[in-house]
């Protein structure tokens, strides 16, 4: 059970460690699922000496494979809720409000240009010389 838990975590780590989009949570589940599905595999077949289980695998590879999935589904739910209950600022939270798209931003964009303008340099400001000093 170790094992099992330890590769999906470490997944979720490498996978989630800079997400950009909501869509990415998804795609992290299901690659959650696979290598949940890969460690079941390997377990089963050290552990197995006699003889493979066809049905206790397959329940376990799909409890494996399911369990990816829903915990990305829990978590793009239960996202949003814990942001706002918290009052925690993610990465995706500022995406959304950097929104292009946004009323506000366009008529900034449109009344006062220099500002706008402003605003964007001075939001990218920190990204770009945290690349020099790299």
């Amino acid at each position: 059970m170790s094992v099992y838990s330890l590769a999906g975590c470490l997944t979720s780590v490498y996978v989630l460690d800079h997400y950009r989009e909501r869509s990415a949570v998804i795609r992290a589940g299901l690659l959650i699922g696979l290598i949940n599905g890969i460690a079941i595999l390997a377990l089963h077949l050290y552990a197995s000496t006699v003889s493979i289980g066809w049905l206790g695998l397959t329940i376990r590879l799909s409890g494996g494979l399911l369990s990816g999935l829903l915990a990305a589904m829990l978590a793009s739910i239960l996202l949003p809720v814990l942001e706002s209950l918290f009052d925690i600022t993610t990465d995706i939270r500022l995406l959304e409000l950097s929104n292009l798209n946004k009323p506000i931003l366009r008529r900034l964009a449109v009344e006062a240009p220099g500002t706008y303008h402003h605003s964007i340099v001075v939001g990218r400001w920190p990204r770009r010389r945290q690349r020099r000093s790299a």
